[in-house]
């Protein structure tokens, strides 16, 4: 069962939520009674969903919405997911893994530092977007026995090692986009 925390007709929020706590579904992880070292990376991922939905129910709903009077919507949908990824603290003014390296602790600790959780999640929106079987590689998280010495390299490792062969280069790219040393906006 998934749960919601929304109200009244915010049906940008409904989806939002819905896509974040569909996602935990399909990842299916255990972190919570195991080792919740790297929930954060879960909690970005989910979070990733959700902009990675509104997003691309804002494209289809402009020539195919569920209903037809629902065409209008596909602008305010736009505008929601545009509003989240623009907002000021979703910006960083460092390369993304320097910038991941000074917060990782913080996140070993706290799977629900939303803030960043966002920015990692923004960082991932592009592969996701550009290559929807990015998508497929989430369900294999759920294998990874995760132990205190682990660093988040060897997790993304890990999550390689778990998946198909035909999804290996898709964890590559990912690992790659997490250690760029470009900076970010």
């Amino acid at each position: 069962m998934l749960y919601l925390s929304t109200s009244d007709r915010f049906w940008s929020q409904y989806s939002y939520q819905f896509a974040h706590e569909l996602c935990h579904h399909v990842i299916d992880s255990d972190f919570y009674t195991t080792n919740d070292k790297f929930g954060w990376f879960e909690e970005a991922l989910c979070e990733l969903s959700s902009i990675f939905c509104i997003d691309k129910m804002s494209q289809t709903w402009q020539t195919n919405p569920p209903y037809t009077n629902w065409k209008g919507y596909s602008s305010s949908l736009a505008d929601y997911v545009t509003d989240v990824i623009r907002k000021p603290e979703n910006k960083i003014s460092k390369p993304f893994k320097g910038w991941l390296t000074e917060n990782l602790d913080l996140l070993y600790k706290d799977r629900y530092k939303r803030t960043e959780n966002r920015i990692v999640a923004l960082q991932l929106f592009p592969l996701f977007r550009n290559k929807t079987e990015f998508w497929m590689t989430i369900q294999y998280l759920k294998f990874i026995k995760v132990t205190d010495d682990m660093t988040f390299d060897n997790f993304i490792d890990a999550w390689a090692e778990k998946v198909p062969d035909k999804l290996k280069e898709l964890i590559n790219e990912t690992k790659t986009t997490l250690n760029d040393e470009k900076a970010s906006s």
